[in-house]
């Protein structure tokens, strides 16, 4: 008998643990390119296109019939759960960073179909992708004006974020620091991208946070995600050494 419940034991535990697995088969989020996810909204059916930005940024510029619903905004919970569990849901922002966030938390709610723009809308720019807009935004800085602020005689630091990007916040005291003790050795510059999403667009800045250093007018050091400060102050030093 004892050998009989032990097996018993055994076998519902294999099928509690084969269950789990297929579930956590079932609920992994497929990420796409911006190729990719224009191809995938042209063939799914009964897809839930959802865009995670705040109502300003989606109104510059959405994607075609995507729903706003806001992952900074007090509501995003509830908005949530007028969304169906049994159809696909297709979810983006501007570059990956809430749609990641967003995703995990459809995740947690049972949803089993998502799909994600891997680097955001700023990936679906940088192909010239189709989006709708409610009103045009305004371009802000342009390529011209910003290479009159690269002086030739002075080493430049850009610094590409945006007000909502976590690791943007967290390098921004270090920064200051930084560019307060090497002023007259580097030439410190910000720019915020919602502001300036035309300017983004022709550097080629798909991804935050994003530094460019430039010597010469000329781009001799990049890097394109979060950095401690003491790379940073390493990498600084050699490059004007």
């Amino acid at each position: 008998m004892m050998v009989s419940i032990r097996n018993s034991s055994f076998l519902f535990l294999a099928i509690l643990i084969t269950a789990f697995m297929q579930v956590q088969a079932q609920t992994t989020v497929k990420k796409y390119s911006a190729k990719e996810f224009s191809e995938l909204l042209s063939t799914i059916k009964n897809g839930q296109l959802i865009d995670v930005r705040t109502l300003t940024e989606f109104q510059k510029g959405h994607l075609n019939n995507a729903l706003n619903l806001n992952i900074q905004g007090s509501e995003f919970e509830s908005q949530l759960a007028t969304l169906n569990k049994t159809e696909p849901v297709l979810i983006y922002c501007l570059s990956g960073t809430r749609s990641t966030q967003a995703a995990n938390r459809l995740t947690e709610l049972g949803f089993t179909d998502i799909h994600e723009l891997s680097d955001g809308i700023l990936a679906w720019r940088s192909l010239n992708l189709p989006e709708t807009k409610f009103h045009l935004a305004k371009e802000g800085m342009r390529i011209q004006e910003f290479e009159s602020l690269l002086q030739a005689d002075q080493y430049v630091l850009v610094d590409f974020y945006a007000p909502w990007c976590a690791p943007c916040k967290k390098m921004q005291p270090y920064l200051e620091d930084i560019a307060n003790e090497m002023k007259g050795q580097i030439k410190f510059l910000q720019i915020n991208i919602d502001e300036n999403p035309e300017l983004a667009k022709e550097l080629n800045v798909s991804t935050l946070p994003y530094l460019k250093f430039y010597n010469q007018n000329k781009v001799t050091w990049k890097i394109n995600r979060y950095i401690e400060e003491p790379e940073l102050r390493e990498k600084l030093h050699q490059l004007i050494n």
